[in-house]
């Protein structure tokens, strides 16, 4: 042997190539008829020494050469033939030169191909030729490679090498894992596109034989990298690859050899990429074996192409296990982006096929179905509407399942299959909604029951501020297009465990804040649904009574609350929806004041929240910032509280437990120290002030107490008492505070001092219609109505201005008012145009010019045409804009949005 290898070194040099292809013959059959049990390489150099001599083989720029040093190769990578240790880093560097030698060989062009049977025969000496052959027997070696991998790999002592060098053991160049490395890096960069390309228009079932054998192997030799592989392989077409050759080579009984190549590979491609799919634990090993099973029976005689399929899917007689192998290798080709067939022929022949089975009295494998589950889902864009008898047969064989949730998978796709119908929607919709959300859940650390209240407001925090998961912009757009799903989700928050109604909740928030257009006929099915999320809500509520038992659970009244805020102001007034709705509007309401009025714990934290505020500001003024409620706390308790004194008013809801406000210290706050408090606070104390004025200081809802400060000492005279609790005092004072406001620039504010002043102004008049004209007689507005008519143009037509000028008129007549002061409002309206006004200063201005058309204040003829004039291009109201008065939304500025965001309930 040492001879023959020194001669084959020397003759490899030399220009006569007949004497190393010889020596490279006379060495392939040594290798070949040497019996197992005489060992021809004891030690690693000699098994060196020929792995060497063979590198410059493969090398040789003669591809008859190379090819037969190929052939050598392939013999020498035998199990016996190995020495102890093996030399794996002599076998890569055997792989790597035959992979280096690929660079050179010449492809079959077109026209070889087109008359590739005529030049066999007349000139088997070709280029090409002698590249196919030299591929085919390049494949050969790399099989025995890899089979010679796997059986080092069967075998702990080759495996470890434990008899190599202590030095070497950190090499990871002579290991089993760096050949079988070397082995998949080659196949994937050069052997694969090389083989393509010789076969890409005259497949040669040899190559492709032992092509499809070497990458079934691949499989075995590095488990861990599969997953990767296997993605890489389908989503680059080579399922359909596979069955292409298949059926073109193997049908008739053909080359049994390549098929039996071409079914290892596809089953192994096939189990890879479902042991990676997202099945559920309890029947994942049982999926595995099934489909494991179906494959290893039937893939042999499936030797169709792609354009026989459909055929084969929809023949109603023989065999169902053939068809479902089509259906698996169906959905995992496309689930890695590969359609093997147009998604239309797909989805209506799963949807004959699931048919056909059931009129046969079969039921489909469990695996079966999720694939069938899965093509329905993904095809269905571009494939025609169901007919109800296909709805049903789907819904039947979703329905023979045990378990829905083992058919279910994690795609969007499924999502909107569910929901497009309604006869699947009605079973299935709510399961698939709640397996996607705690799938979703599992993947994300959500708060815990045992989270303190800050933590979980920081959270909520943290995720309002990032940006949607695209879980959630998922299930928005599915709400979107099938509205009925808000329907579900707001069931799932009222019925749900706490974690997964916590979650749902989320997703409704962030559909509420997106500030979307919401369709008229959504908002009408919508509300039905949250009075009876608002009844189910209210049991639940009667029966804990509110104990810590129930506090623990997700309180969803707050999200029903929103949704009603965001369907009343989608509904515009004037819509036909509107009359036909009214009942549902009051009912809605009705048990939203109930709820909130008949909780104990949200009256408790209110009054903690007043009573912490007054003390802070008056009876302990030296306290830290910190010991007051934080300011948007109590901003939203006063918003709260004046909209529940307001519906209680309308619904006459019965009141448990009243709150105990100070009137005195509202209005000495006002009065005195409205420059050190926030705007904000501001607006919040004069809107619970004018809810408490419109009920005349008399709501069941709130206990107020007075002081001598407003109506002075006792006993109360007739007109302190008439007023209480207010008093005269406090009429006056509060009116002087609400005229200093007026003066301010913020535009909330002064909307807000405008509404609270004419509420007051109609609280007098009901009660003592002298103090209101003394109230508004005094020199103080007169005096500011000088400051507001000075202030400029465009103050001097704002809404609330001209709202105020009105108030005036209506309580005091003409002592404040004076000609002058009307003529400088219409003078401005004529500078500014009717048409450059809002639609709110529209409305105020039409009301003044109204009544001072009707009470006559402007004596001069060519006055009163002015203002007939205007009035007559200012128009009539709109019908809408009439009832929207009383219906309209404020839609707040970016503070007071970031006040909505503390919640008591």
């Amino acid at each position: 042997m040492e001879s023959l290898v020194r001669s084959l070194k020397e003759s490899l040099q030399l220009t006569n190539l007949e004497v190393p292809k010889q020596g490279l013959l006379l060495l392939r059959e040594i290798l070949e008829r040497q019996p197992a049990t005489v060992r021809l390489f004891p030690s690693g150099p000699g098994f060196v020494a020929v792995s060497e001599v063979l590198v410059v083989g493969v090398s040789s720029s003669c591809l008859l050469v190379a090819t037969q040093a190929a052939s050598v190769t392939s013999a020498l990578f035998r199990l016996d033939h190995q020495s102890r240790p093996v030399q794996y880093e002599a076998m890569i560097k055997l792989i790597e030169a035959i992979t280096n030698r690929f660079v050179s060989l010449t492809l079959p062009s077109p026209a070889h191909l087109r008359s590739s049977g005529r030049m066999k025969r007349s000139d088997p000496s070709s280029q090409a030729l002698r590249s196919e052959g030299f591929l085919l027997q390049a494949l050969v070696c790399f099989q025995s490679a890899c089979r010679l991998a796997e059986e080092c790999a069967s075998d702990p002592v080759l495996k470890e090498n434990m008899f190599t060098a202590p030095y070497k053991h950190s090499g990871a160049q002579d290991s089993l894992e760096s050949l079988c490395q070397c082995l998949l890096r080659c196949c994937d960069a050069v052997w694969i596109p090389t083989v393509i390309r010789m076969c890409e228009r005259a497949p040669s079932a040899p190559i492709l034989q032992n092509f499809y054998s070497i990458l079934s192997s691949q499989f075995t030799l590095l488990p861990s990298l599969m997953a990767a592989f296997a993605n890489k392989l389908a989503s680059s077409g080579f399922y359909k690859l596979a069955v292409e050759h298949k059926g073109l080579l193997c049908a008739g009984n053909r080359n049994p050899n390549l098929n039996a190549s071409c079914c290892g590979f596809l089953q192994k491609l096939s189990m890879c990429l479902l042991s990676q799919s997202d099945l559920p634990s309890g029947s994942h090993q049982h999926d595995l074996k099934e489909v494991e099973n179906l494959l290893l029976h039937n893939l042999p005689s499936l030797c169709y192409r792609l354009s026989e399929w459909p055929s084969v899917l929809c023949e109603y007689q023989g065999p169902q296990a053939p068809k479902y192998c089509l259906v698996i290798m169906l959905r995992l080709a496309l689930q890695q982006g590969d359609r093997l067939l147009p998604d239309q022929i797909v989805f209506s022949n799963v949807v004959w096929l699931l048919r056909s089975v059931q009129e046969q009295g079969c039921v489909v494998p469990h695996s079966v179905l999720r694939s069938a589950l899965y093509l329905l889902a993904v095809t269905q864009d571009k494939s025609p509407s169901l007919d109800g008898a296909s709805l049903n047969c789907i819904s039947k064989a979703l329905s023979s399942c045990q378990s829905f949730s083992s058919l279910y998978f994690h795609h969007p796709a499924l999502i909107h299959f569910m929901c497009r119908y309604p006869e699947l929607a009605e079973k299935f919709a709510a399961l698939v909604l709640e397996l996607w959300l705690t799938k979703e859940q599992d993947t994300n650390t959500g708060p815990t029951r045992a989270d303190t209240q800050e933590e979980k407001e920081s959270r909520a925090d943290e995720r309002s501020d990032q940006k949607t998961d695209t879980e959630t912009m998922e299930l928005l757009s599915v709400m979107e297009k099938y509205p009925a799903v808000i329907l579900t989700l707001l069931d799932m928050v009222c019925t749900r465990e706490a974690p997964l109604a916590e979650r749902v909740l989320g997703v409704l928030e962030v559909l509420l804040g997106g500030q979307r257009d919401y369709n008229i006929n959504l908002c009408t099915n919508l509300r039905p649904a949250l009075l009876q999320a608002l009844q189910r809500v209210s049991v639940v509520n009667t029966d804990h009574g509110f104990e810590e038992e129930y506090s623990a659970q997700v309180n969803s009244l707050p999200l029903v609350l929103k949704l009603l805020c965001v369907t009343q102001a989608s509904d515009p007034p004037s819509s036909p929806h509107y009359s036909n709705m009214e009942g549902v509007h009051f009912k809605l309401l009705y048990h939203a004041v109930s709820m909130l009025l008949s909780n104990s714990g949200l009256m408790d934290q209110l009054q903690t929240v007043f009573s912490s505020s007054s003390s802070s500001s008056f009876s302990a003024p030296s306290l830290s910032p910190s010991a007051c409620p934080p300011l948007a706390l109590l901003c939203c308790c006063h918003l709260l509280l004046s909209s529940l004194i307001t519906l209680q008013r309308v619904h006459s809801t019965q009141v448990h437990k009243s709150i105990t406000w100070s009137l005195d210290t509202a209005v000495q706050r006002l009065l005195t120290q409205k420059r050190n408090t926030d705007s904000l606070l501001l607006i919040s104390y004069l809107r619970l002030l004018q809810a408490l004025l419109d009920t005349d200081l008399a709501s069941e809802v709130v206990c107020l107490t007075s002081g001598p400060g407003l109506v002075g000492l006792r006993p109360l005279g007739i007109e302190d008492g008439a007023l209480y609790p207010l008093g005269s005092r406090g009429a006056q004072c509060l009116s002087i505070a609400l005229s200093g406001l007026l003066l301010q620039k913020h535009e909330l504010l002064l909307r807000a001092s405008v509404n609270c002043l004419s509420s007051l102004l109609g609280f007098l008049q009901r009660k003592s219609p002298a103090t209101a004209k003394h109230v508004v007689c005094q020199p103080w507005s007169r005096f500011l109505l000088h400051s507001l008519l000075s202030s400029g143009k465009s103050c001097l037509l704002h809404p609330a201005i001209l709202r105020f000028i009105i108030l005036l008129l209506q309580d005091s007549g003409t002592p404040v008012l004076r000609e002058p002061d009307l003529l400088q409002v219409t003078e401005a309206v004529e500078r500014r145009g009717v048409k450059e006004l809002s639609k709110e200063a529209e409305q105020a201005l039409r009301l003044l010019l109204t009544q001072i058309q009707s009470r006559d204040l402007l004596p001069r003829e060519e006055h009163k045409q002015k203002v007939k004039n205007m009035i007559e291009e200012l128009g009539e109201p709109d019908q809408s804009c009439r009832r929207s008065q009383s219906h309209s939304v404020l839609y707040p500025s970016r503070e007071v949005k970031h006040m909505h965001n503390v919640e008591l309930c």
